[in-house]
């Protein structure tokens, strides 16, 4: 395969270029070739599209096409700069058994689902489909929802794309189109690519680091960030970077964009706009997305290593063609003159052509992510690599003239990253030292009582504290409450370290009889030798059953001079109206009644 960049700044060049490809094709012995044209228009002139969809037709009346309104575009690694930018990058396919087919439909919140399983039910219809490529509208759709729709496809089908952008860097007049629909402002093209010989690989380039203590996202809406740590976030940006809700809210934040940890991949969010009541606006949706994130810092010298590493992989690829999906706050970020940097490197191994969008989409694994601010790379091939062939050169970064300040800047931010890493794993030292008893290893009792706080919660709230059945069997919080029988007498005859060790090997117990339940439930030390087992759902009959295995494990261990030991245990559920006050003073009443029956029992309460 190849590909060829045709030059759309003249009408006249235009069709001379395309009728050249048409000579050139038709000179080849054999089939007529599969073919993908791709329309980037990178100015506000709708009108461009239907001048180069004539053109194409007239010339390659059956050949597919896909495009879409962007920023700015790619030609062989550089910004094609100008206003009335627009590239035309044609793939040729030369293998006879290389199929392209496109594939057009609407995306919004309304329709992603639908089309999201269109998509998958086209795959297994088709497995001889090795790769996707997408063009899609932004704003209208869950993104991230519609992603991880898409990440069932079968496993090792490469699938990427960017979304639809305009030359103002906003969202009000996008389009995609194709062969197989016309323009629309709410919709994805998919390019679906076949054959023995048709080969993929794709590359995430980011270099952006994380910075600083974790933040928990608490509220967010669509593409709205609204809560941070249960503060609006524009407080979280005032505070530690200076950045204010003005006409620079952008430039200011584009180089601090939000990052979350998604099953191990480093997802970005850059900040757009803050809004009136303190809310942040987001490039796409994060109403799926989560835990903790941070705000990460773009490191030019970790994204000129990102480029060099991922050039020096695909490379082993040997492509025949590269694609690049960039964001344009990439574009932003570099500046016009130096945002070749990053996108031409890749020219010394294979053409490469793309342009700077609102979103990159890329699967790595099987999860099929949303970015923003990344750089997707593809490398396409037909054919296996020539082993005798060398390998290209790679030409390391040319030196720039902001190279020693970006060194500085580079350092500093990796100076604080890593101070910032230092304080964060002081805290959770810290933290896990406050919520655990120094003895046993255990939770402590103010860990418990949060815990049943929480859990007797959560049961109002989905069960409305349904009284628990008579018989044990449903489902709601149970405290289980044991104590040593006969402790002080261990301590007085053979002194506290052996105390200490009684209640160490009980420990170990309880870690072991945890592992083999299925909830999440959770032991610590109440106070000197009583423990509390919290078994956030489970029924009365289970927590019997625990708590008599506890108890006949323990009283079997050998401590040696010490003898055997026994647990008087009782086990409580949640009823209606419990309170976690009122549950772990049942439980401790029903532990005593285990002790006036003779110890070394277990009592539940029956209601």
């Amino acid at each position: 395969m190849y590909q060829r960049i045709i030059d759309c700044s003249d009408a006249q060049l235009l069709e001379r270029q395309l009728a050249e490809l048409r000579e050139h094709i038709a000179a080849d012995e054999g089939d007529r070739p599969a073919m993908l044209f791709r329309i980037l228009n990178a100015t506000l002139d709708f009108g461009a599209n239907d001048i180069m969809v004539s053109a194409i037709r007239r010339h390659f009346p059956e050949a597919p096409y896909m495009g879409c309104t962007t920023h700015a575009n790619i030609v062989h690694g550089e910004l094609l700069k100008g206003k009335g930018a627009i590239s035309i990058v044609c793939d040729v396919f030369e293998d006879p058994d290389t199929r392209v087919e496109i594939l057009q439909l609407p995306l919004d919140y309304e329709c992603q689902e639908k089309t999201a399983q269109t998509l998958l039910d086209t795959l297994a219809a088709h497995p001889e489909i090795k790769a996707v490529e997408m063009l899609n509208t932004v704003e209208t759709a869950d993104m991230p929802t519609f992603c991880r729709s898409v990440s069932a496809a079968p496993e090792g089908v490469v699938m990427f794309g960017g979304g639809a952008l305009d030359a103002n860097s906003d969202f009000n007049n996008v389009v995609v189109f194709s062969s197989d629909g016309p323009a629309t402002d709410r919709g994805i093209v998919f390019a679906l690519y076949s054959g023995e010989n048709f080969h993929a690989q794709v590359m995430l380039v980011q270099g952006w680091k994380p910075l600083g203590m974790p933040f928990h996202i608490t509220r967010a809406e669509r593409m709205t960030l609204q809560e941070l740590n249960g503060r609006p976030a524009i407080e979280v940006y005032n505070h530690y970077l200076h950045i204010t809700d003005d006409d620079n809210f952008l430039q200011n934040a584009l180089c601090f964009p939000i990052s979350i940890d998604v099953e191990g991949t480093l997802v970005l969010r850059t900040p757009i706009s803050a809004n009136p009541d303190g809310s942040i606006t987001l490039p796409t949706d994060v109403t799926g997305i989560t835990g903790d994130c941070r705000i990460a810092y773009g490191d030019p010298i970790a994204i000129l290593d990102s480029v060099q590493d991922s050039v020096r992989e695909i490379r082993e690829f040997r492509p025949q063609a590269l694609l690049a999906f960039s964001c344009v706050g990439r574009l932003l970020y570099w500046g016009h003159d130096y945002a070749a940097c990053e996108t031409h490197p890749f020219q010394a191994l294979a053409p490469i052509a793309g342009f700077y969008s609102g979103g990159e989409l890329i699967r790595l694994g099987r999860n099929f992510i949303n970015h923003t601010l990344s750089l997707v790379v593809v490398g396409l091939r037909e054919g296996d690599p020539d082993p005798n062939a060398s390998l290209p050169h790679i030409n390391e970064p040319t030196p720039m003239a902001m190279n020693l300040q970006l060194s500085l800047v580079g350092r500093m931010a990796s100076f604080i990253g890593a101070a910032a890493e230092e304080l964060q794993e002081a805290y959770e030292r810290m933290d896990a030292i406050a919520r655990t008893d120094g003895l046993t290893g255990l939770a402590n009792r103010r860990e418990i009582e949060a815990a049943v706080i929480r859990a007797v919660k959560v049961h109002e709230s989905t069960a409305r504290g349904a009284k628990a059945a008579a018989d044990g069997s449903a489902l709601a919080p149970v405290l289980v409450m044991l104590d040593l029988d006969y402790f002080k007498r261990v301590n007085d005859e053979h002194g506290h370290e052996a105390g200490d060790e009684v209640l160490r090997r009980l420990a170990e117990l309880f870690r072991h009889e945890l592992e083999q339940l299925e909830s999440q439930a959770i032991a610590g030390r109440w106070g000197g030798e009583e423990f509390m087992v919290l078994m956030p759902s489970s029924t009365l009959e289970e927590a019997k059953n625990f708590a008599e295995r506890l108890r006949e494990d323990f009283s079997a261990i050998n401590f040696g001079e010490m003898g055997h030991h026994t647990m008087s245990v009782g086990a409580a559920q949640m009823h209606g109206g419990d309170t976690s006050d009122s549950l772990c003073s049942r439980v401790d009443d029903i532990l005593y009644q285990a002790k006036d029956r003779g110890r070394n029992c277990v009592v539940v309460d029956r209601g």
